[in-house]
């Protein structure tokens, strides 16, 4: 978040000389740029860098979706209670759902309780995670909506 640029960005998120420990995604956007990006993140294994796949959209150019396992990097995970869920879900949205053209087809998407056992937005009270919130960012007119129930049926509490 100190990043004054896309450059600085990506040259903080390399960490050189030691590289993270652990994977995430993150997504990117400088208002007043016209482009967005979702970058895979990985250990450095071999050097002293961290591994990095960025997929990088211009506005108007599609949608992208992130979920909490690999998507475009070939790295080895573990094959756990999570990682199935997480892959449910994301077959969920790719094949439930035709791709969004506005923002409550967002929110039908995330919003979303139709899989047997892993729903989109976790809320059921036996499962040990649960969704707390869903962020709406609209980078046209600049605002960003919260909210803390189900998307689907509620207002956004900020």
């Amino acid at each position: 978040m100190t990043a004054k640029n896309y450059e600085q960005a990506i040259d903080i998120l390399k960490d050189s000389g030691v590289g993270l420990a652990d994977g995430f995604s993150i997504n990117m956007k400088f208002i007043g740029v016209s482009k967005f990006c979702n970058i895979e993140m990985a250990p450095a294994l071999n050097n002293n860098e961290s591994q990095m796949n960025i997929n990088e959209f211009l506005e108007n150019e599609g949608n992208m979706i992130n979920c909490n396992h690999y998507l475009r990097m070939k790295i080895p995970e573990y094959d756990d209670f999570y990682m199935r869920a997480t892959k449910a879900r994301y077959e969920t949205l790719m094949k439930k759902f035709p791709q969004p053209k506005c923002k409550e087809d967002v929110l039908k998407m995330l919003g979303d309780t139709s899989h047997d056992e892993h729903w989109i937005f976790r809320c059921k009270k036996e499962l040990a995670t649960k969704t707390i919130c869903v962020g709406i960012f609209d980078f046209v007119k600049r605002t960003w909506s919260l909210y803390k129930d189900n998307p689907k049926t509620s207002r956004p509490v900020a």
